[in-house]
């Protein structure tokens, strides 16, 4: 789409292309899903085969969109480059920096591709846009390539112009260097070049002291009472979305689970991650210092041809809650 638009937009009259890319604009952009309180937070979505998948081999989709936009002079196009740049980005660096996939949990790798494709995304809303507030966050996405990251070290070599291969979340590193991640490293360096207010702004993020946002609770370690059970699978790819920590819990009928949550000082939200393809029904919510509370969601199956769909459902527990208690099958 990228090369397409730079096509369009040098040759206007040529009208199978700008067919061509009005087309793929539109289906892109209406994979924009969620909210500021809904998952995936405005994400553009990279596969029609999954709800519950976000992975950065699509991340250069906001900047596609963002491009076309301007070229085909249709700013509503422009909403769904916004949502993701302005919505999910600052929830995936919060959360722990640009990871490669959320599916639907944070916990995979971060590598350049990742990191480049929201620099990108970043710069190309934030001029498309006229949202120059945007490029703060390019800033601290950039400030992973010379340390900003959860390895403490620079990702980028200036002086071969190479970049490793990828950080483990827990700091671990991939010391090769690989075509893909030397190319994306510097194309993130060209784009700092050109721009040099945001290319000085980035160079002054060299470590992450601390970060604050989504954290991943495991159902496994809540409390089963009645009939029930914490299932290993023997992967734990369902086809459509990862089982976050390689385990679910299985509750049979009338049974519950009780997961304890950290103590916060703030209103937070809560996302239970449920197996959507099993029959759902009402089913009560218990928050210690809080009333009852009540989710309903009605059966129905992924996009995919996959059963189920683990798509985080969006409850608001009220301040200060310290427990989740449910009955339901196949929590995660």
């Amino acid at each position: 789409m990228l090369g397409l638009a730079a096509y369009a937009k040098a040759v206007p009259d040529d009208e199978p292309a700008t067919t061509a890319l009005t087309r793929l604009s539109e289906g892109v952009a209406a994979m924009s899903s969620g909210s500021g309180s809904e998952w995936p937070f405005g994400a553009i979505l990279p596969w029609n085969k999954s709800r519950t998948l976000w992975h950065a081999w699509g991340g250069l989709a906001p900047a596609a969109v963002a491009t076309a936009a301007d070229v085909l002079e249709q700013p509503r196009l422009l909403e769904a480059a916004v949502k993701d740049s302005a919505q999910f980005t600052p929830q995936l660096l919060a959360a722990g920096g640009p990871d490669n996939a959320w599916s639907p949990t944070p916990g995979e790798a971060q590598i350049a591709y990742g990191v480049d494709s929201r620099v990108q995304s970043l710069v190309a809303t934030a001029d498309a846009g006229d949202a120059p507030g945007l490029l703060d966050l390019a800033a601290i996405t950039a400030g992973w390539f010379f340390g900003a990251n959860p390895s403490g070290a620079p990702a980028y070599n200036p002086a071969t112009g190479t970049a490793i291969d990828g950080i483990e979340p827990d700091g671990r590193v991939n010391p090769n260097s690989g075509a893909e991640s030397t190319i994306h490293a510097l194309l993130t360096m060209l784009a700092l070049d050109d721009n040099p207010e945001l290319k000085k702004q980035a160079l002054g993020i060299s470590r992450t002291v601390s970060t604050h946002g989504l954290s991943v609770v495991e159902a496994e370690t809540g409390t089963i009472t009645g009939g029930g059970s914490v299932v290993k699978p023997a992967s734990a790819w369902t086809g459509e979305a990862n089982i976050s920590g390689g385990a679910y819990v299985d509750l049979k009928a009338g049974a519950s689970l009780s997961v304890p949550l950290p103590a916060a000082d703030e209103p937070q939200n809560i996302y239970p991650i449920v197996n959507q393809g099993i029959a759902l029904r009402q089913y009560p919510l218990d928050y210690r210092q809080g009333p009852a509370r009540h989710h309903q969601q009605r059966r129905r199956r992924g996009a995919g041809h996959h059963r189920g769909t683990r798509r985080p459902l969006p409850l608001r527990p009220p301040a200060g809650a310290a427990r989740r208690s449910s009955r339901r099958r196949r929590h995660h």
